[in-house]
């Protein structure tokens, strides 16, 4: 399939749609990138902060690392909160930091840290970031699609995802959803990587660049068997799995 026809269009507007619904969201703001879930990561560092933003990275694991890192690539103040690798941050303490540092623009995070399998109560934090002038972003890439994540009333501000952990699909597609809060910040820096630019034609059912046709085109099939399943089932059946697994 040639993505600029109409046959594509339809293709990839249905599975915005699908995913939009996934997250039981309404807000159509849902960008998706031709890259692994690094590079959606990076397209927030980019297109949400500005050089010279403080924000706070919660390293616990080797990707928390790589918010530090990617930060500290395109010129934030990044303060760490660092966390015992295998265990999960105090939400009391990030909120503290959060308001000790002051100018604060933006915590990042994971939900679920893959590195280690420990988990992050983004929800408690998200709680008490929503009415202060600072985004909460989230890397879900092992965690969307598993958890019955709803990011409006999370208080997630930008969520992070790609195709090859619970979509089942080989790496490749990245995607992320920003809140209204976010898309007040969105700069539209960078080329390849331009949230601004994307947001435009993917709402038109387009890409400003070659998307990963056939990424897309599978993802539309697990979105179909997943919104019959229902996320709640899903993240239940996941639950059995690992309470499984533990006692094995």
């Amino acid at each position: 399939m040639h993505h600029r026809t109409p046959e594509f269009t339809e293709s990839f507007l249905e599975t915005r749609k699908l995913m939009l619904d996934l997250l039981g969201e309404e807000l159509d703001n849902l960008v998706f990138f031709a890259s692994s879930g690094t590079g959606a990561m990076e397209a927030t560092v980019q297109n949400f902060f500005r050089e010279g933003d403080k924000v706070i990275a919660v390293v616990g694991g080797k990707f928390g690392e790589r918010w530090a890192e990617l930060g500290r690539a395109w010129g934030l103040e990044v303060v760490e909160k660092g966390v015992e690798w295998g265990k999960s941050v105090n939400p009391e303490e990030v909120v503290q930091l959060v308001d000790r540092i002051g100018d604060c623009r933006g915590v990042l995070i994971q939900l679920s840290e893959s590195s280690t399998g420990a988990y992050h109560d983004v929800r408690s934090i998200g709680r008490e970031l929503k009415d202060r002038d600072v985004i909460l972003v989230v890397d879900a890439i092992t965690g969307w699609g598993v958890y019955n994540i709803q990011p409006s009333e999370w208080g997630i501000d930008v969520l992070v995802g790609g195709s090859q952990k619970a979509f089942m699909l080989p790496p490749g597609l990245s995607f992320l959803w920003f809140s209204e809060k976010a898309q007040s910040r969105l700069s539209g820096r960078g080329y390849y990587f331009n949230v601004k630019k994307e947001i435009v034609k993917q709402r038109e059912g387009q890409t400003a660049f070659t998307p990963a046709i056939s990424h897309i085109l599978a993802l539309r099939e697990v979105l179909g068997s997943m919104s019959q399943e229902g996320m709640e089932r899903i993240e239940e059946r996941y639950r059995l799995m690992s309470r499984a697994m533990e006692r094995a």
